[in-house]
């Protein structure tokens, strides 16, 4: 299994971070191109829940995610609609269940989820953002954390999923 270092999460991080929001916009493109039913998922995710800012928060925080899978070194294949329904099933009860938690309680639950999850970076660096409790004017709002962290996870497991079966050994 392909575990992503902190180094690389950064590099690409810092990379992402520095793009001009044109080339941001090609990237974006690109992305749809190579994984649309994911852009789909990430573009019906919280609608009755989400605001337009936090959606497109979601959508660029995907897109670091994105590319940190594609600096692995297996292609990445695209995800496919049964894949996601796959995760979402799985992740869809933490969502019940994060979305009535106290902010402190949510950040309990993640330092748990960190200590057990195969890409911890990944989940580290894109959950920093989300409960940084010296950003006074944060994108996501307290009551939608829960469901942009396990959007997030959940885009983090479906491009997992391909490192899985590129790592089985053919039948």
């Amino acid at each position: 299994m392909t575990m992503f270092t902190e180094e690389t999460v950064s590099q690409v991080w810092m990379k992402m971070a520095s793009l001009s929001p044109e080339k941001t916009q090609k990237l974006l493109k690109y992305m749809d191109k190579q994984q649309p039913h994911l852009c789909t998922f990430l573009m019906s995710t919280g609608q009755d829940y989400l605001k337009q800012d936090e959606r497109e928060f979601l959508i660029l925080m995907s897109l670091v995610i994105w590319q940190i899978f594609s600096h692995g070194t297996i292609p990445l294949a695209t995800v496919s609609e049964p894949e996601i329904e796959k995760v979402q099933k799985i992740n869809e009860p933490m969502f019940g269940h994060l979305e009535k938690l106290p902010e402190e309680r949510l950040i309990k639950f993640l330092s748990v989820l960190l200590n057990n999850y195969s890409q911890r970076e990944i989940l580290k660096y894109i959950s920093d953002p989300l409960f940084n409790p010296e950003d006074t004017t944060p994108v996501i709002r307290p009551e939608s954390r829960g469901i942009a962290l396990i959007t997030l996870k959940s885009v983090i497991d479906c491009l997992e999923i391909h490192l899985h079966k590129e790592a089985q050994p053919p039948s």
